[in-house]
Parts: structure tokens; C-alpha cells; sequence
């Protein structure tokens, strides 16, 4: 278990619950000077899903992006720089950190962008995702002046999520979630020219 440049015995990401508490013994003195909270990383599980990433790359010939909303720990993205295309972001904040902390491709999406949001965002992002084709219409000029490329998100129409209700079903009445490919709203002849 790596610690500061020292180790404390081995870890093994599934320990059992005397296991974690011999570890937590053996960390006790050493947790003394450390600023509270702290958060910890498993740099052993965190390899072993970036190689993970590596192989689904290499066999899928996809791109892999990390979503900084479900998981920004800066400290982390240089060793994971070289396995992972880029980051994902939900907004101006995220799209910089993933610029600035990241250094590699940068996707917004947001349902809505507030007043000059896009514009700043542009500056910082490689793909920018809108929620609607008059999204699209509105902002689509602007993305091509950038030279950035833009997307819209399709709801699929279909949801199987059982967990957290109406806010995370992307079916559910008044959902933000994206447009439906049967929409039928201004902006669509900008969403078929619209590069994805």
C-alpha cells in the first residue's frame, strides 16, 4: 500500500473487514498530521481499470472519456492522461478543469447554457452537446466560427432506470433529458448539418 513514499504492507481491494481494520491500525499513527478529511485513492484499482480502458480501446477502437461529474480527482489525471481520450463535462467549471487540470479533448453538455456560456465554454471545449434542435439553430453558427464540432442529445425514448424516480428517467414528463428522434421542432434542417 503505497503511502508517501513508503508502504504499509500489501492491500488487496477486496479485504475483508478484519483485513481493513489491521490496515486502519497500522495507518493510526501515521493519520496523526494528515489535514481532515482527506480522500484516498486506490492507485492499484485505478491501474487496473485504466488497463481495462487500454484494452476496450484497443479492441473496440473507441474513444474513452472521463466523466469529472461522477469522478474529478485532479491529483489523479496524470497517470491516467495516457489511457483516457479526454473528459466530460456539465458545465463552464467542469470544462475547465478538464482543460486546464486534463489537457486533452474536453465534451460539454448541459440541458440549458445560461447567458454567455457558450461562448466562454467554446474557448475551452472540443465538442459542445445541446439539449434541442433550437439549441442547435441558435448556437450552431457560433460552434462553426470556433471551429469547434457540436451534438445534440437524443432521448431514447425507452428507460429501464429504477433508481431516483422521475429525476434520473429520461422518459419522465417534462425530462431535460435530450430531444426525441420524432420531435419535430425548429432547428431540425441545423441539426441534420450539424457535425457530430
Amino acid at each position: 500500500f503505497p503511502w508517501f513514499g513508503g508502504t504499509i504492507g500489501a492491500y488487496d481491494s477486496q479485504m475483508s473487514i478484519a483485513g481493513g481494520q489491521a490496515l486502519m491500525r497500522a495507518l493510526h499513527g501515521r493519520l496523526s498530521g494528515l489535514c481532515q478529511p482527506a480522500y484516498v485513492l486506490d492507485i492499484a484499482a485505478l491501474q487496473a481499470n485504466l488497463k481495462t480502458a487500454d484494452r476496450i480501446r484497443r479492441e473496440a477502437g473507441c474513444r474513452i472519456l472521463l466523466a469529472t461529474k461522477a469522478w474529478a480527482m485532479p491529483a489523479a489525471f496524470p497517470m491516467m492522461r495516457d489511457h483516457l481520450d479526454g473528459t466530460t463535462a456539465s458545465g463552464e467549471y467542469e470544462a475547465r478543469m478538464g482543460h486546464e487540470e486534463f489537457g486533452k479533448e474536453v465534451h460539454v453538455y448541459a440541458p440549458a447554457y445560461g447567458p454567455g456560456e457558450v461562448e466562454r465554454v467554446l474557448k475551452l471545449a472540443d465538442h459542445i452537446y445541446f439539449n434541442s434542435p433550437a439549441q442547435i439553430a441558435a448556437y450552431l453558427p457560433m460552434v462553426k466560427k470556433a471551429g469547434k464540432k457540436a451534438g445534440i442529445r437524443i432521448n431514447p425514448g425507452y428507460s429501464n432506470a429504477t433508481l431516483g424516480g422521475a429525476l434520473y428517467d429520461p422518459c419522465a414528463p417534462g425530462s431535460r433529458f435530450g430531444t426525441t428522434m420524432a420531435a419535430r421542432m425548429p432547428g431540425e434542417a441545423a441539426v441534420k448539418n450539424a457535425s457530430v
